[in-house]
C-alpha cells in the first residue's frame, strides 16, 4: 500500500503550481509578521510621536489582518485545489496564482502610494484608497478562478488521487467560494450609497465572510483526513458517507441565499441571521471528524 504522505509530493509542473501558491501564503505570512512588529512599535512607549508612526497603528493593522488571514487562507487553499486537480487546466491555475499574487502586492505597497483612511471592519479590515480596492478585486478574482478550475477538475463524489481521501470536501468548498463572492457582489448592489465607513463596510463584508467561514472549515476537515491516512489512521466510517458528510457540512451554508435576497444587508435581521447561521450551522459535521480520528484504528 502507499504511504498517503508520498501521493501529497507532486511531481514536475504540477510541483511548481502547488509550490508557488505555498510560497505566497508563507510570503503572506511573513509580511503580515512585520506588520504586527510596527503594530508594537507603535504602540511601544516613546515611539508614537515619530512622525512615520503618527496614525499608523491601524493602517498596519489592517494589512496584518489581512495577510495572515485573507491572504493565507487563499493561498492554501489554491494550493489545495492546484494539486487536486492535477495537470487539468493548468493554464487557467497559473491565472489564480496571479491574480491573487498580485492582489496581495497590491495590499501590501497601497498605503505608500495612496495614503487612505483605514476602517476596522469585520471579516475584511479595509483602507479607503484606490489601489487597496484593486488588491481586493484582484484577490477576489484569483479566489474565482481558483474555484472555478476546481469545480472543471475535482469529482464531487469521488476520491482526489493526490491525497487520498473523498473529493467532495475541496469540490464543496469551491461551491461555497463562489457562493461568498455572490454574496459580496449582492451586498455591494444593495447596499445604500449614504453609508460611510463602519456602517457601510460591516454590511457589505457580513455575508461573503461568514460564508468564506464554512469553505475554511471544509478544507480543514479534508486537511484533517489527509494527515489522518498519512499517520496510518483509518476512520470507522465509508468513504461514501465521509463525502456526504462534507456535503451536510456544506447544506447550512447554502440558505445564505435566503437572507442576501430577503433582508437590507444593513439590517438587524441580516445580522442576526448569518450570526446564527455560523453558530449552529458551522460546526454540524466537525464532532464527526473528530470522533472519527479518536476512535480510528
Amino acid at each position: 500500500m502507499v504511504n498517503p504522505i508520498d501521493s501529497i509530493v507532486p511531481a514536475g509542473e504540477a510541483t511548481r503550481r502547488t509550490s508557488a501558491w505555498l510560497l505566497l501564503g508563507l510570503m503572506s505570512l511573513g509580511v503580515s509578521s512585520l506588520f504586527a512588529l510596527l503594530l508594537a512599535v507603535a504602540r511601544a512607549p516613546g515611539m508614537t510621536p515619530l512622525p512615520w508612526l503618527d496614525g499608523f497603528f491601524n493602517t498596519a493593522l489592517v494589512l496584518h489582518v489581512n495577510l495572515s488571514a485573507t491572504v493565507w487562507f487563499l493561498a492554501f487553499s489554491g494550493a489545495l485545489w492546484s494539486r487536486a486537480g492535477g495537470a487539468q487546466w493548468a493554464g487557467l491555475d497559473w491565472m489564480a496564482f496571479a491574480c491573487t499574487l498580485v492582489g496581495a502586492l497590491l495590499l501590501i505597497v497601497s498605503p505608500l502610494i495612496s495614503p487612505g483612511d483605514p476602517v476596522l471592519s469585520d471579516y475584511l479590515p479595509t483602507l479607503r484608497n484606490p489601489v487597496f480596492f484593486a488588491g481586493f478585486l484582484s484577490l477576489f478574482v484569483g479566489l474565482a478562478l481558483a474555484a472555478l478550475r476546481a469545480l472543471l477538475t475535482i469529482a464531487p463524489m469521488g476520491m482526489v488521487l493526490a491525497f487520498g481521501v473523498p473529493g467532495s470536501g475541496l469540490w464543496a468548498g469551491a461551491v461555497l467560494a463562489l457562493l461568498a463572492l455572490v454574496a459580496f457582489v449582492i451586498s455591494y448592489l444593495r447596499l445604500p450609497a449614504e453609508l460611510t465607513g463602519k456602517a457601510y463596510f460591516d454590511p457589505l463584508y457580513w455575508a461573503g465572510g461568514h460564508v468564506l467561514q464554512f469553505t475554511h472549515v471544509l478544507l480543514m476537515l479534508t486537511v484533517w483526513l489527509v494527515l489522518a491516512r498519512a499517520s496510518g489512521i483509518v476512520m470507522p466510517i465509508a468513504e461514501q458517507w465521509l463525502g456526504r458528510l462534507f456535503w451536510l457540512g456544506s447544506a447550512p451554508a447554502l440558505m445564505s441565499c435566503y437572507s442576501c435576497l430577503l433582508h437590507a444587508p444593513e439590517s438587524l435581521e441580516h445580522r442576526q441571521f448569518f450570526t446564527g447561521l455560523m453558530a449552529w450551522g458551522s460546526w454540524l459535521v466537525v464532532p464527526v471528524f473528530i470522533g472519527g480520528l479518536f476512535w480510528g484504528d
